[in-house]
């Protein structure tokens, strides 16, 4: 156990360095840090796009589970929940008589577990074995429980924000990150959603059609996801700053 947290810590020093370069986070090192992050995201998501034709790949091909963009995700997801935890770390010294600092601890686990939740596809695999498990067709209702899975986090997320409500207020430092990181997240959504109406979109579209506004879908999903972590890496990055600056500026 003790070897893979040395592991997780060194992990988390190279993705802070690479991504961000310093953790003493000025704001000048905070714009940096977020355009880097937001050039990199929208590079390999073009860079995936422009491949296709000389490679004699689908357009989509880079968006598909395990491809560059689902990595891409993985890595952004960890930032987020790397950056909040060292928001946790850093609150637990300066500010240790508020409990509600626990917040921070509780959103980066759950960053980082919907990072690896994003790799390894777990929700899916809750659902396949609830199917095996009951008997239920995957092709019937019974498909959408990976769905519901993703709302189950989504309450959970909730919840936390509601219990340390105190602390949560403080988001509003970050509104303008967390507004946009939260429209990317409903755009992504409703790709995700209508791209498993197959019968409904199939009244609108002929056989020729319906695949490419399919891959369509997907990419405007992946794309935007992709937006809504660059945004939430951003918002958590604005937080941490303001916390240290807030010191500073006590002492």
């Amino acid at each position: 156990m003790q070897k893979f947290l040395n592991f997780a810590n060194v992990f988390k020093s190279y993705l802070f360095m690479i991504f961000l370069g310093n953790k003493d986070i000025s704001k000048t090192i905070l714009k940096k840090s977020f355009l880097k992050v937001a050039l990199i995201s929208i590079g390999i998501i073009l860079l995936c796009m422009a491949l296709s034709y000389p490679l004699n790949l689908q357009l989509g091909w880079g968006f598909q589970e395990g491809r560059p963009v689902t990595w891409l995700s993985f890595f952004s997801l960890l930032l987020v929940g790397f950056i909040s935890l060292e928001i946790f770390k850093f609150k637990k010294i300066s500010d240790n008589q508020n409990k509600n600092i626990k917040m921070w601890k509780y959103l980066g686990i759950g960053f980082i577990y919907l990072a690896f939740d994003d790799l390894l596809r777990f929700h899916e695999e809750i659902d396949h074995t609830i199917c095996k498990i009951f008997g239920f067709d995957k092709h019937g209702p019974a498909d959408k429980i990976d769905d519901v899975i993703i709302v189950i986090y989504g309450i959970i997320m909730l919840s936390i924000l509601i219990k340390y409500f105190s602390e949560s207020i403080k988001l509003k430092k970050s509104y303008v990150f967390f507004g946009f990181a939260i429209l990317m997240t409903i755009i992504s959504t409703i790709c995700d959603l209508s791209g498993g109406m197959t019968g409904p979109l199939s009244t609108h579209f002929n056989a020729d059609s319906l695949p490419k506004v399919l891959k369509g879908l997907d990419i405007v999903e992946e794309t935007a996801k992709s937006f809504a972590e660059v945004f939430f890496i951003g918002a958590f990055l604005n937080m941490y700053h303001y916390f240290k600056s807030s010191i500073t500026n006590i002492k």
